[in-house]
């Protein structure tokens, strides 16, 4: 899969790390056997030295686990593909989709688009 830069659908400064950090992140895991879910992202970042750590709230009287799960999620659907061809900010599509057949779990959406294997719900 080619390197894509990765940016964010939300306004600047709601997070607290560079979307291409992220984005990274989620590649890497949607190739491991524990595939893309919020889970597996949270599990990852739970980590203090994880580059996604920050971007949670560890403070479990503030938040608690499915309070950080739904972050993960939001996260993952936050990100964008920006395409070198295309200059304008409308051309930005998502980065990750959830297929209806993978309980769940975020793929790449040229994956999505581009393989019958996957059922594509086009929701996040």
């Amino acid at each position: 899969m080619a390197a894509f830069e990765y940016r964010y659908a939300s306004p600047v400064g709601l997070h607290k790390v560079a979307a291409d950090v992220v984005g990274k992140v989620c590649e890497e895991l949607e190739r491991s056997e524990l595939g893309l879910t919020p889970s597996s992202l949270l599990d990852y970042s739970r980590d203090e030295n994880s580059p996604t750590h920050r971007e949670f709230e560890w403070n479990d009287e503030i938040a608690g686990e499915k309070y950080r799960l739904e972050q993960a999620r939001k996260l993952i659907i936050d990100l964008r593909v920006v395409h070198d061809d295309v200059g304008q900010e409308d051309a930005r599509e998502r980065a990750f989709v959830v297929t209806s057949d993978r309980k769940s779990e975020y793929v790449p959406i040229q994956k999505a688009l581009s393989n019958e294997e996957f059922n594509f719900s086009g929701n996040g």
